[in-house]
């Protein structure tokens, strides 16, 4: 089974179990806050998976640095992917916990990439009218891509609808090579 594979499967039963108790908003903070401290201290994630260190020594430390600041569910987790010699594969299970929570509250992300960055007000009001048809839960997230030339490409729910001129001139050009 792939690191991915297993991510998917321990977030699947993290977030049924958050969902369950009533805590998920809690544990998907706590695996944002996991995952930032993994990316700025991956040294922590070589100690941790070192295996001269006792599981009792390695939940001592993890009780140490997040047992004040994430809920009782989380740190068991965490404990949990120590004593299955899983903990390299948390910053993983941290994306697959975002994803899962997604799926499981039906929550829509949509990109949207322009030529150019948008303003502010730019953006609230095309997040007005995706929210209008997406649902208001919905992410929305922004890239710029200068290929585009002008104009801006929404994909969202398996679909991509494309505003630019790039996809303008592509089409007229079918259109003449075809006539």
């Amino acid at each position: 089974m792939s690191h991915g594979e297993v991510a998917a499967v321990y977030a699947e039963a993290f977030v049924a179990t958050g969902l369950q108790q009533g805590v998920l908003d809690d544990i998907c903070s706590d695996m944002d806050l996991i995952d930032d401290c993994f990316g700025r201290r991956p040294d922590l994630v070589v100690r941790l998976a070192m295996p001269s260190l006792s599981t009792t020594r390695k939940n001592a430390v993890l009780e140490k640095v997040f047992g004040p600041v994430v809920t009782p569910l989380t740190l068991r987790f965490m404990q949990l992917l120590v004593r299955r010699g899983r903990v390299r594969v948390l910053a993983q299970i941290a994306g697959a916990v975002r994803r899962e929570r997604d799926r499981v509250e039906a929550v829509s992300t949509i990109t949207v990439t322009s030529a150019r960055p948008f303003a502010d007000d730019e953006k609230k009001e095309l997040e007005i009218k995706l929210r209008r048809q997406y649902g208001p839960a919905c992410r929305i997230g922004y890239a710029v891509d200068a290929s585009l030339v002008a104009g801006y490409r929404i994909a969202a729910a398996g679909h991509t609808a494309d505003y630019s001129v790039r996809s303008g001139l592509a089409l007229l050009r079918q259109q003449l090579m075809r006539a």
